[in-house]
């Protein structure tokens, strides 16, 4: 992912809906939690931006940074909803409006 925004200039914002296999490993066989931890500190390495479903994963995921001593980039919870340009405050479409042109990848990550 950093040669491709490198070569490519795109920045990488992902969507982290929640860190339930990092804050709570026994819901989860641990080979799933191990993959899980892996993919996440490599997302958190690469990403410009970061954005979460809620204010708790937001704060989650900026202690699991900060254990770590990882340097995140600003994080941004947002609001679900049918568009964009409806889903949060004006100064949510505002933000969201200055990252264009973006591309819009959507991926599960199910362990």
């Amino acid at each position: 992912m950093a040669e491709a925004k490198k070569r490519l200039g795109f920045k990488f914002a992902p969507l982290i809906h929640d860190i339930i296999p990092i804050n709570h490993p026994y819901v989860r066989p641990e080979t799933d939690v191990t993959r899980f931890r892996a993919w996440l500190e490599q997302i958190l390495t690469v990403s410009d931006l970061i954005f979460t479903a809620s204010d708790h994963t937001r704060q989650e995921l900026e202690q699991f940074g900060r254990v770590r001593g990882y340097g995140l980039p600003r994080i941004q919870a947002i609001r679900f909803g049918a568009t964009v340009r409806h889903a949060g405050t004006k100064q949510q479409y505002a933000f969201i409006k200055q990252l264009r042109p973006f591309v819009l990848h959507v991926r599960a990550y199910l362990c």
